[in-house]
């Protein structure tokens, strides 16, 4: 018994020191602060993040308890909306949200942050929108003028610069979110894990410009707070991290 517990400790000890030097080597630096709740209600499991190590040239030769204090201030951020054509659409309902809850104060050229930044809006479909998704290419072409006739219609989209649609096109049969099958299909959240991929790939590609984070918000985050962006940005200027956000 006694030798047993004597070589759990053991190979405990050398994972530590692996994950020890991994961390050292890599100059792994991740801090995930929590959101104020009174900024975003979330509702069900969602994933709630603001991504900046890919896209900004943050210092790498630093450990998770060395990081810089200081960082350049975020310019330009991409705001992603990651939506499953193998669901209704809830497309309409999603974006009408932020007439009640702007984004930004559209008043203010500038939020409260050291520098002003633009935000374009990427809304990504998990497949390609033709005959067989007519409510969702119906209600992303909506969107699409709504944006268009920005300056005679909704508030919010005065606080972005562009929208941007993204097709995965994956795999109807592999664009699957089962978590009921999690320990008997392998692909039981295949979908949404590649959509998350591909959409990083297509912002980070450079085609529509770069990027020094991109703000993943799911279509079923629901703001509940006036000015929620700016807010989010203010936290963010004022952080240091490679993934700010909470998982629910």
């Amino acid at each position: 018994m006694l030798s047993c517990i004597a070589r759990i400790l053991s190979v405990t000890v050398i994972i530590s020191i692996f994950i020890f030097i991994a961390f050292r080597h890599y100059g792994v630096a991740i801090s995930i602060p929590i959101f104020d709740r009174n900024l975003l209600n979330v509702s069900n499991t969602d994933l709630l993040l603001l991504l900046r190590s890919s896209f900004s040239k943050v210092p790498q030769t630093y450990s998770t308890t060395n990081f810089p204090q200081k960082h350049e201030s975020i310019k330009r951020v991409g705001l992603l909306r990651p939506f499953s054509t193998k669901e209704n659409s809830v497309l309409q309902a999603a974006f009408a949200e932020w007439e009640s809850f702007p984004p930004c104060d559209p008043s203010k050229k500038k939020p409260k942050v050291r520098m002003s930044y633009n935000v374009d809006i990427f809304l990504s479909v998990s497949q390609k929108l033709d005959g067989d998704h007519q409510s969702w290419l119906d209600d992303v072409n909506s969107i699409i003028d709504t944006f268009r006739n920005r300056r005679n219609s909704n508030v919010w989209t005065l606080c972005f610069e562009n929208l941007n649609v993204i097709e995965i096109d994956i795999d109807p049969e592999l664009d699957i979110y089962k978590p009921a099958e999690s320990r008997t299909n392998r692909n039981w959240v295949h979908g949404p894990n590649t959509q998350f991929i591909k959409s990083i790939a297509a912002i980070s590609s450079g085609e529509h410009g770069d990027y020094d984070t991109v703000f993943l918000m799911e279509g079923d985050v629901k703001p509940r707070k006036k000015f929620w962006l700016d807010s989010l940005m203010d936290e963010a200027n004022d952080s240091n991290f490679a993934i700010l956000g909470r998982y629910v």
